[in-house]
């Protein structure tokens, strides 16, 4: 299996970890990845959703259903020799920077916090955002400055900060636009236009 097919997380997961917390599977596809290439870690799965917990115990040893938002430190300090949290979906966190913080508290000076998050600046969701197709920016959508402020808020160091690549927009006139917005906004049009491109943003973070 190849590093494409593995998923874009996959090269920042640490090798033969001792324990691997994914904080939403998904569909599982990357916890079965690492669980086929590294059998002897232990593999858990925090899941908010009943139904979402009953399909991670496919591909986890361990699976705790509860919103992170909610359990207390106890439960973080039950977790504290995981050597990655890995977050697949980290804009679906309703308390981001809670969340982080206690992960901080427990974490080990050798293990990260990865995460995947969609990139706020791309040009699609600014084409819709603009058109009154979504309503407007919140405090759960990220692009490269607040994700990266987030994490060094919580007292995170970026170890990789790495940038999703996708089509341009194939109206050259929607470009344009964008850009036209950005200098109304006080913003450079060139660099807007740069961090449209990305579809989603992919960060390690560790302890300073």
């Amino acid at each position: 299996m190849s590093d494409a097919e593995r998923g874009p997380l996959w090269p920042l997961l640490p090798p033969n970890a001792r324990m691997l917390v994914f904080a939403g599977s998904g569909d599982g596809g990357l916890a079965r990845a690492y669980r086929a290439t590294y059998p002897a870690s232990t593999l858990h799965a925090v899941e908010a959703e009943r139904a979402q917990a009953v399909r991670a115990q496919a591909w986890c040893d361990l699976v705790h259903q509860a919103p992170l938002e909610a359990v207390g430190a106890p439960f973080f300090q039950h977790l504290r020799l995981a050597d990655a949290w890995v977050f697949d979906d980290f804009a679906a966190l309703a308390e981001p920077g809670l969340v982080l913080g206690q992960i901080r508290k427990v974490l080990q000076a050798d293990a990260s916090v990865i995460v995947r998050v969609p990139n706020a600046q791309h040009w699609q969701f600014q084409a819709q955002l603009h058109l009154g197709m979504i309503p407007e920016l919140g405090a759960r959508r990220y692009g490269r400055a607040s994700i990266a402020r987030l994490f060094q808020d919580s007292g995170l160091r970026l170890v990789s900060f790495v940038a999703v690549d996708g089509p341009p927009p194939a109206n050259p006139a929607l470009a344009g636009a964008l850009g036209q917005v950005a200098q109304a906004l006080g913003l450079d049009p060139a660099a807007a236009a740069r961090d449209a491109v990305p579809t989603h943003l992919l960060v390690k973070a560790m302890l300073p």
